[in-house]
């Protein structure tokens, strides 16, 4: 392990690696390459390679957001694997997140990489439950529910902060552009919102009605994988209801200091790389 430390070299990953990481995409994952050039267009993002005896080993990435940052898509080579390899690039990104100021560090950790994190001082504080179902094809509450436009992105932004406990507004900002609103009748205020290009497709709501109604909205687009913590009973008797199946679990980790945040009124996570 110590000589391959001795030859193993960091460098930040640039647009121009991103083909040729394909080697690295795991089995059962989103196309790697997609994130990794939307990596390398951001600056609040820190994506890294691992190189070892000119081949590239693996990838890993930081997300900066304010005094929170996220470690995402720490992989390594099946070549590769054991030698240490994912430890160093992980610590290289919490190194990398401390010096830009972040307070706390989250992860979602497969089961396979906890033992990792735990190691490295990151512990679980949540799951994540991994739904599976077909298109819904139940009537979608079309009063409530109208298109997100530029003026709402502030109370967009309020609503998010409220309930993650984090600033998101660099990366909202990049996926903004295609969105649905649930609105109060009454008093049209803004009470949940559906991102369909961020990720998996983000539905954050204050309530469960607004909640499970863009859950419906958005599974009436599209069919496969609903991801959302395990504290939101609401959301997992709404997918269960309608015929969606519980196959997996993945662990939520903290490293530093803890966040305010509201897992039961979160009805679809970002992705893997961003809770």
């Amino acid at each position: 392990m110590y000589n391959s430390m001795e030859k193993l070299t960091i460098k930040q990953c640039e647009q121009t690696d991103v083909e040729k990481i394909t080697h690295l995409q795991p089995q059962g994952w989103e196309d790697i390459t997609y994130y990794f050039r939307f990596y390398c267009k951001q600056t609040f993002c820190y994506p890294i390679m691992a190189i070892y005896d000119n081949k590239i080993a693996g990838v890993a990435n930081g997300i900066i957001t304010g005094k929170t940052g996220w470690l995402s898509h720490i992989i390594v080579s099946h070549d590769y694997r054991r030698k240490g390899f994912g430890n160093k690039l992980t610590q290289h990104i919490i190194d990398y997140l401390n010096s830009q100021g972040c307070k706390t560090q989250l992860l979602i950790a497969t089961e396979m990489g906890e033992k990792l994190y735990e190691k490295l001082g990151f512990k679980k504080v949540s799951s994540y439950c991994f739904f599976r179902g077909s298109k819904l094809n139940i009537k979608v509450n079309d009063e409530n529910i109208r298109p997100l436009i530029q003026p709402h992105f502030e109370p967009l932004l309020q609503i998010d902060r409220e309930i993650s406990g984090e600033d998101k507004r660099q990366m909202l900002e990049s996926f903004n552009s295609k969105g649905w609103g649930y609105f109060d009748i009454d008093s049209q205020e803004l009470t949940g919102y559906y991102l369909s290009d961020i990720g998996e497709g983000l539905v954050i709501a204050k309530d469960a009605i607004s909640g499970t109604e863009l859950l419906n909205l958005k599974h009436s687009f599209k069919e496969g994988k609903a991801v959302l913590p395990d504290e939101n009973e609401d959301g997992k008797k709404f997918l269960t209801s309608n015929g969606f199946q519980n196959y997996s679990k993945a662990s939520r980790m903290i490293l530093g200091e803890e966040i305010k945040w509201k897992p039961n009124l979160v009805f679809s996570r970002i992705g893997g790389f961003y809770g």
